[in-house]
């Protein structure tokens, strides 16, 4: 044998050796698997045997909750707020009316009511005082408001004439103000301040104002913001109805008695000086006359006084620069015919001439009527004929200058 087949022949023998060990070691290994293992039929613990469970044993898992059922499920309800009730409206009455055929005579009553409500005001009263007339029912006679002042706590107060005094209706508005619907019996009464509103519409019923309407808008300042209640007639209700209801009235077209534009209790002079009128007449039928495009009285003079005049008129004394005659003790004869269309036919010893009269709203002197009709003496000029009637029925006729400071006074007896 020659090296090399030595050298093949020794590794050989030394991997057949490594191989004969290996499998030495291995096997007592596998003896001792197969005697602790259990043998078939038997249990480990020596129970009942049992049969060899070829699939994976299922995980025990957690208890899972009972579900929901398979239905839609039911929404928890939304309570909506209820809403307030609609108030019920009350029926109103039939509406009378008072019809006065001679506004004058409205005119005259306001005027006395007027003068003896301010006679002994003071003079920061007289000059905070307004008054104008204004139409509420559907006569042609106005009716008559007033107010002591232009602050938001003052009213407007409205009278009316019955056809014998002059009756208070009540007070109304604020800033001396408040608003009313011409021809159509309706004042509409306006307050705000605090958080509140209010808009109350009357209705004039002969000599009265009845409520008809109120309507309250209240907003309050809460932790949660500022929270608006609405009231009608009192009772609250949704602002739809609400706003509905006020709608109604159309308060947007009534007219308005403005404190600001109201007559005060002087007369202005074109030098720019002023002085107390005498009466309240003076401006109530300047406004009455102003207001309508055209005089509203036909003949330029209110039937009233017309009637009062219409006639003959007998002489039955006078004055002069103080002295008192009579007539018949004189020997002086005298009379006035005056005409329904104001045209007056003057006679003093037997010399007659015709006088066109124009009413003039302001007393003669004091202590006379708050009006007199006056017509020029075409044979004299620059002298005036001015005529009015006493309480007691007596009629005074003035004739006078203003530029020679001249007046004879006459008196006369209807015959």
């Amino acid at each position: 044998m020659t090296g090399f087949g030595k050298e093949v022949f020794m590794r050989k023998r030394i991997a057949l050796l490594l191989v004969m060990a290996l499998m030495i070691l291995l096997v007592p290994a596998c003896t001792n698997d197969e005697e602790d293992a259990p043998k078939k039929g038997k249990t480990r613990n020596g129970g009942t045997p049992t049969q060899k469970v070829t699939e994976t044993p299922t995980l025990t898992e957690e208890p899972t909750p009972t579900e929901e059922p398979t239905g839609t499920p039911t929404p928890t309800p939304t309570v909506a707020p209820t809403e307030p009730p609609t108030p019920t409206k009350e029926p109103l009455p039939e509406i009378t009316e008072i019809k006065e055929d001679y506004p004058n005579k409205a005119l005259l009553a306001f005027a006395e009511y007027l003068d003896e409500k301010t006679e002994k005001m003071s003079e920061e009263q007289i000059k905070s005082f307004r008054y104008g007339i204004f139409h509420l029912n559907h006569d042609e006679t106005p009716e008559l408001w007033w107010a002591e002042g232009g602050s938001h706590a003052d009213t407007a107060t409205l009278c009316i004439y019955d056809g014998k005094k002059v009756v208070e209706l009540g007070s109304f508005g604020s800033f001396g103000s408040c608003r009313y619907r011409k021809h159509g019996n309706v004042v509409m009464s306006n307050y705000q301040g605090m958080g509140v509103s209010v808009s109350e519409f009357y209705m004039l019923n002969e000599a009265s104002l009845l409520r008809a309407g109120s309507f309250t808008e209240q907003t309050m300042d809460t932790p949660d913001g500022a929270v608006t209640t609405w009231f009608m007639d009192d009772a609250e209700c949704s602002q739809k109805v609400f706003e509905m209801n006020l709608k109604d009235w159309q308060p947007d077209s009534f007219d308005v008695i403005d404190y600001e534009k109201g007559y005060d209790l002087f007369v202005y002079t074109e030098d720019g000086y002023s002085y107390r009128a005498d009466s309240a007449y003076y401006w109530l039928y300047a406004g009455y006359v102003s207001s309508y495009s055209e005089h509203p009285f036909f003949y330029g003079i209110p039937e009233d006084i017309l009637e009062q005049l219409n006639g003959e008129w007998t002489l039955t004394g006078g004055e002069v620069e103080g002295w008192e005659w009579k007539a018949e003790e004189e020997g002086i004869s005298g009379k006035w015919i005056f005409e329904p269309n104001g045209e007056a036919e003057w006679t003093e010893n037997g010399k007659a001439q015709m006088n066109r009269m124009e009413l003039v709203p302001e007393r003669l002197w004091s202590d006379m009527p708050v009006w007199c009709v006056r017509g020029e003496d075409r044979n004299r000029p620059g002298y005036y004929n001015v005529v009015t009637i006493l309480p007691d029925g007596t009629m005074v006729h003035n004739h006078i200058s203003y530029s020679e400071q001249y007046s004879a006074v006459y008196y006369y007896k209807k015959k």
